[in-house]
């Protein structure tokens, strides 16, 4: 099993999942670069992430594996997974598809205006309105946790990303394997997207709802999530 965090996640937010999954006390997560214990200044891009994936993946020793992935990490185990279809025997996406919606444009613009607004103010001072969504305070959580320690570099390159490469996840790569699709009743995120269509892409996907759940459903309702990654677990072992 391999775990991949979000944007703005670490692999921390699995480790519940590495404790109550049966069969998952060996699971392999880490983080993202620029993302939780990695506190240096690496490069974010599409082919920067797919490589250090593989790196990842080889430095520990693993050859096939299930992928679970929410939000940017199920994009890029998908990506994954068309790149290299023999070391990946599924995957499970949690509340995210590859297609440019317009929900997710919405959600690119926020995210380029959050970046260009850094540096937080402080919490003692008065807040712009864009950090009291629900991005900026999942962000602002995100600052907390690296004590705000936001270079300009690390900063410049995540508005790169966002701008130019985020896109590029959202085109559907070719993938055959079995696919499962966890989603938020109540997430923005994949509101708009329908099964019917969603299928006509990969006829082997399986959409589960998670009722009351929104985008970060790993964390808000794990205990409807667990079983649903137990059942993927079991039947990508078969």
């Amino acid at each position: 099993m391999v775990f991949l965090h979000g944007l703005f996640g670490s692999q921390q937010d699995f480790l519940w999942y590495k404790r109550n999954l049966d069969g998952a006390s060996g699971a392999f997560s880490y983080d993202l670069p620029n993302h939780g214990n990695r506190q240096g200044e690496e490069p974010f891009s599409v082919a920067y992430l797919l490589a250090d994936l593989e790196q990842q993946l080889r430095t520990a020793g693993i050859e096939r594996a299930l992928f679970v992935g929410h939000s940017l990490g199920g994009q890029l185990a998908l990506h994954y997974a068309a790149l290299h279809p023999e070391r990946v025997e599924g995957v499970c996406l949690l509340d995210i598809f590859p297609l440019w919606t317009p929900e997710l444009q919405e959600f690119q613009a926020e995210l380029l205006v959050l970046l260009h607004s850094l540096p937080v103010p402080a919490p003692e001072t008065s807040v712009a309105s864009c950090w009291q969504t629900d991005n900026g305070r999942y962000m602002q959580k995100f600052l907390a946790r690296r004590s705000n320690a936001f270079t300009p570099t690390v900063c410049e390159s995540l508005i790169r990303f966002v701008n130019y490469e985020m896109p590029l996840l959202n085109e559907p790569p070719c993938y055959t394997r079995p696919l499962w699709l966890l989603r938020g009743e109540q997430s923005a995120f994949t509101a708009g997207l329908q099964e019917d269509a969603l299928k006509r892409i990969y006829p082997q996907l399986r959409v589960v709802p998670i009722a009351g759940a929104g985008h970060l459903l790993h964390l808000t309702h794990r205990y409807a999530v667990c079983p649903q990654i137990q059942d993927f677990i079991v039947a990508g072992s078969k």
